[in-house]
């Protein structure tokens, strides 16, 4: 029963896909036979979103499961707003045609430059919108596990470091009375230095 399931919704998503034909109803764009969490979900919408990187040329394109970064680097903060303005339009087309919404809300920029750049720039700062919604400028973002700020400092990293570090020591601490030191050793290794 499961393999006709994921048959029948890796058919009707390939058929939406290849055509690009309008549905008849929007069952056929659900993906019922995979719930969040699963292992398949993931693959299939790395394969349905693919081919978004093709229609942002003026921006280099990094995807990550769900979460996607554009960026760009020029001397000019000037053309640095008009590349990513207009891949931002550009995803803007795509998400629509392949009937997606970006979460605004979690949408934000970042400038980043050493101290010395960005106090002799004209306007230090961008003004770039997605679907009528300006986006938030962010002070620093996590990206692929490391905390970046706009003056490529690491102080911000070290600080979120230190407090991923000092809860998982903690724990350490309270399992030291309850397991021999070969679990607390397996706990260290795996808590520590993964």
């Amino acid at each position: 029963m499961k393999d006709r399931r994921l048959q029948r919704t890796v058919e009707n998503k390939t058929r939406v896909l290849r055509h690009g034909i309008k549905p008849e109803n929007k069952r056929d764009l659900t993906c019922e036979a995979f719930p969040q969490g699963s292992i398949l979900g993931p693959m299939l919408f790395s394969l349905y979103i693919n081919d978004l990187p093709l229609c942002l040329p003026t921006s280099d394109v990094e995807i990550y499961a769900d979460d996607t970064t554009l960026w760009t680097s020029d001397h000019s903060i000037d053309h640095i707003q008009n590349n990513l303005q207009d891949s931002l339009n550009n995803d803007s087309s795509w998400l629509k045609w392949n009937k997606m919404v970006p979460n605004t809300k979690k949408t934000k920029h970042l400038l980043i430059a050493t101290r010395q750049k960005l106090e002799h720039a004209n306007n230090p700062t961008l003004n770039l919108h997605l679907n009528g919604n300006c986006i938030e400028e962010a002070k620093n973002e996590k990206l692929w596990g490391v905390m970046i700020d706009k003056h490529i400092s690491w102080h911000n990293h070290i600080e979120y470091l230190i407090g991923k570090l000092n809860s998982r020591i903690h724990l350490l601490k309270r399992a030291k009375g309850y397991h021999n030191l070969h679990c607390r050793k397996l706990l260290f290794n795996g808590l520590i230095l993964s």
